[in-house]
């Protein structure tokens, strides 16, 4: 079988998308399919085949498409807020780039999000199934961030037909939670057979390997310490501005702890000026991205995932794998990978008084952090084996195969704020600059 996994965003990234990706790509490989991964290119412009490095449209002919979508835009739609014309610009560019690749030679387009999902459906052939794995509520971040005041504002109505278009355009859809599929239920009339709940998994015998191996670049002295690690990215849906606030009390009644801090993003530099207004920054180390998480993970007593918002982690998954006691907030799916008090503590999310106070009780009672471990290292092997995720992801494949390849359009009226259309006079007109630039 040949397979299309594509996902809008840039490739390769620190992620739970990107870990998703590379795990399916190994694991359907290994059982004989071809896989090409497309994805925008991480230099910030243009679209490329992340397997072979095969650019879809030179860079120089990607930033002159841009920028006649963004003076369309801007003459026919200059009431919108500028966050939401750079996104259709985005989805559109990467709507023409998906219609230079020859898509019939696919058995399977498999997206990996709400953006490439729509982007497809808008272009493929009626004869290819399109299957979406939704790994996050867009919405939900959208309002986190600040970007939705209110549901009828024009942002918020931008943000629920774009999660309706990504989510609803698919033969079938595929979510890693109960807690997601609830999310995105309520808002649409369809049945709930359009989802499938596949939790994630990963490569356990590969991961106890990494666990052996030492940290590299070495990990920095904790002069015996108690340490903590929180493996996620610097943005502001993993809630870390509550960690640091939580350990700021810690410090107050405990002085023998560090806090490392696994991956990066664009927060990094206002939480380091954080850690210092809340007098911690002698407890903190920022790690950066790291390959060697599996070991930098062994040598911790303790992870904490503070998240506001998320699906299934796999920080939760990974710490699971390692052994480790874990506190982890209760956002999203995160209760669903958790057992209170059996495989982990769990806090209130955002409440940096019970995270401060789970932490202590952690850090207090090596019984009890025994107990986690043992439990967690049990729960891991029986929920997040390999062989799994890949036995229930081929059952969808052969549904959307058998279902006659035919992907009809959603019963619900066309969105009145879908901007472009694969017909309209503008994508003909960015036809023609690719064309003329010599585009894939």
């Amino acid at each position: 079988m040949k397979i299309l996994l594509a996902y809008f965003w840039a490739l390769p990234h620190v992620g739970g998308a990107n870990t998703y990706i590379q795990m399916m790509t190994k694991i359907l490989e290994e059982h004989g399919h071809h896989v090409d991964i497309l994805a925008r290119h991480p230099d910030g412009g243009g679209v490329y085949l992340a397997n072979t490095g095969e650019r879809i449209g030179g860079l120089k002919l990607w930033e002159t498409a841009c920028e006649e979508a963004r003076h369309h835009f801007q003459s026919h739609f200059p009431q919108v807020d500028s966050w939401i014309f750079e996104r259709e610009t985005e989805r559109c560019i990467f709507e023409l780039a998906l219609s230079y690749l020859n898509l019939h030679q696919y058995d399977i387009l498999h997206a990996q999000d709400q953006l490439s999902t729509r982007a497809l459906w808008s272009v493929k052939p009626d004869s290819v199934p399109l299957v979406a794995s939704i790994h996050s509520s867009l919405a939900d971040e959208h309002q986190l961030k600040g970007r939705i005041s209110s549901a009828d504002s024009l942002a918020g109505k931008y943000a629920e037909q774009e999660e309706y278009l990504g989510s609803w355009t698919s033969s079938r859809t595929i979510v890693a939670s109960d807690w997601l599929k609830r999310q995105l239920l309520p808002h649409y009339p369809q049945s709930e057979d359009q989802f499938r709940v596949i939790p994630y998994g990963i490569d356990l015998a590969s991961f106890q390997e990494r666990l052996l191996e030492e940290p590299d670049p070495p990990l920095p002295d904790t002069e015996d310490r108690f340490v903590i690690a929180c493996p996620a990215r610097l943005v502001h849906v993993k809630g870390h501005r509550t960690l640091i606030e939580a350990l700021s009390r810690v410090k107050g009644r405990r002085d023998h702890f560090v806090c490392w801090l696994i991956g990066d993003g664009y927060l990094r530099e206002e939480l380091e000026q954080y850690c210092m207004q809340m007098n911690v920054a002698d407890c903190f180390f920022f790690l950066g991205n790291r390959t060697d998480v599996p070991a930098v993970l062994k040598k911790a007593d303790l992870v904490v995932l503070p998240s506001l918002s998320d699906n299934q982690p796999f920080a939760v998954i990974e710490a699971q794998a390692a052994g480790k006691a874990i506190v982890a907030s209760n956002a999203g799916g995160i209760p669903e990978m958790i057992a209170d008090a059996e495989t982990g503590l769990l806090f209130e999310r955002g409440d940096a008084v019970q995270l401060a106070d789970k932490i202590m009780e952690a850090m207090d009672d090596p019984s009890l952090r025994r107990m986690l471990e043992v439990n967690a290292g049990a729960w891991a092997r029986k929920q997040w084996a390999f062989h799994t995720l890949y036995g229930q992801t081929m059952s969808i494949y052969r549904e959307a195969i058998e279902a006659g390849r035919q992907l009809k359009q959603p019963k619900a009226q066309e969105p009145s704020l879908v901007f472009f259309s694969p017909d309209s006079a503008f994508m003909k007109k960015i036809l023609q600059t690719f064309k003329k630039g010599g585009g894939a």
